[in-house]
């Protein structure tokens, strides 16, 4: 019944369009479409550029989402850092995003409270200023499209060599 409701819109619909060019082709064999067109997310670069401001001491690695516990896989997220600590100390976690209390706990639980940090929902000019400062994205993902956060994070300048050179230092 829905996919008939659905199809009834597409096809009085003057134009169909998506994010993905994957999903634009299911939707066309889905719904009989002719024609539909794909229009990737785009990135306002006035905000997220590369800045050449002096850095934070700390390394930092950034995860930008709606923590979203399956699709994003944010416990592996955690449980990813977890191990990272049981090697070094020396870096970061900032979480932005709606990170639930529960979600909060479990970092705690796993011994995450001095190197992880949630913002929770920042307005955008404050996601590219907290890109510009970190070195690594982390992207979890199970499944995405085309994610915006990684080209908004192409656009601040990571990943660059700063994880290669934080990785190989060895001065704990």
């Amino acid at each position: 019944m829905h996919r008939s409701k659905t199809k009834k819109v597409f096809k009085h619909a003057k134009a169909v369009t998506n994010v993905s060019g994957t999903i634009g082709k299911v939707m066309e064999k889905l719904f009989a479409l002719q024609d539909v067109r794909t229009i990737h997310n785009t990135v306002d670069s006035s905000l997220f550029n590369y800045s050449n401001s002096i850095p934070d001491p700390k390394f930092k690695f950034i995860h930008v989402s709606t923590l979203k516990e399956h699709q994003k896989n944010s416990s592996g997220i955690l449980e990813t850092t977890a191990k990272l600590t049981r090697q070094r100390n020396d870096f970061e976690l900032v979480i932005v995003g709606p990170a639930s209390e529960q979600f909060k706990r479990k970092a705690m639980s796993l011994g995450l409270a001095t190197v992880i940090k949630f913002t929770g929902e920042i307005p955008y000019t404050e996601v590219a200023k907290q890109m510009q400062e970190a070195a690594v994205l982390i992207l979890f993902s199970r499944y995405e499209n085309f994610p915006c956060v990684i080209v908004e994070a192409l656009c601040c300048g990571l990943p660059g060599n700063k994880f290669r050179c934080w990785w190989n230092k060895r001065s704990h």
